[in-house]
């Protein structure tokens, strides 16, 4: 049996986020290590998950829970592993995305967008949508809309810090952007990925 200290594993069955039986698990499959592969309760709860220990439907039990008992002190740990474990996900999204934008050609990096008659029209393209650890909204739901405007917004931003050039045209203003015919192409459970294809346009506001 092993004798690794397991802290955060230690402290999630204690204040009841896994059970006795995701400690076990999770202590055999670290039999040889010598220390957890993890620095936080999120990202321990990360692990587990990862490590299918902690099921998609234990994740979503786990999140309901989380949601319902919010004003007890009971459920401290609960939420602090789900809001700790949330901060993984962006992070593996980020690494993900860094890593896709390196792989691609920087004359296709910049070409969502068709610019005619003062009206910017979104080729229907790909956009990953990262739901937090929480139920998943329908692909037409508000949430949904603000992230891919605010997805947008920021992409362009980068792009204008990128090529200061680019200053010297009309700036679109993503946050006005009117979406529709917004359907799910596909959704990675465990990751909290939703990736839908949109139509969008929006206004054109000159620049000063």
């Amino acid at each position: 049996m092993t004798t690794l200290s397991t802290p955060f594993l230690d402290r999630l069955l204690a204040d009841g986020v896994i059970t006795a039986s995701h400690h076990d698990a999770a202590r055999a499959r670290l039999a040889h290590a010598a220390s957890e592969p993890f620095d936080s309760l999120g990202s321990a709860l990360f692990w587990l998950a990862g490590e299918n220990i902690v099921t998609d439907e234990e994740m979503e039990e786990m999140e309901e829970v989380s949601l319902r008992d919010a004003a007890f002190a009971s459920n401290a740990t609960r939420v602090q592993a789900l809001d700790e474990y949330e901060d993984c996900l962006f992070a593996q999204f980020d690494r993900e995305e860094a890593e896709r934008i390196r792989a691609t050609p920087w004359h296709q990096r910049h070409r969502p967008w068709l610019i005619a008659g003062g009206v910017a029209v979104l080729a229907a393209g790909l956009v990953w949508f990262l739901q937090p650890a929480r139920v998943p909204p329908a692909c037409d739901d508000d949430a949904v809309v603000k992230t891919l405007r605010s997805a947008l917004h920021t992409a362009e931003s980068r792009t204008l810090q990128a090529n200061p050039m680019l200053r010297r045209d009309s700036r679109p203003n993503y946050l006005l952007t009117e979406f529709e015919s917004i359907q799910e192409l596909g959704y990675l459970k465990q990751a909290r990925y939703r990736q839908v294809d949109a139509d969008g346009q929006r206004k054109v506001t000159p620049a000063p």
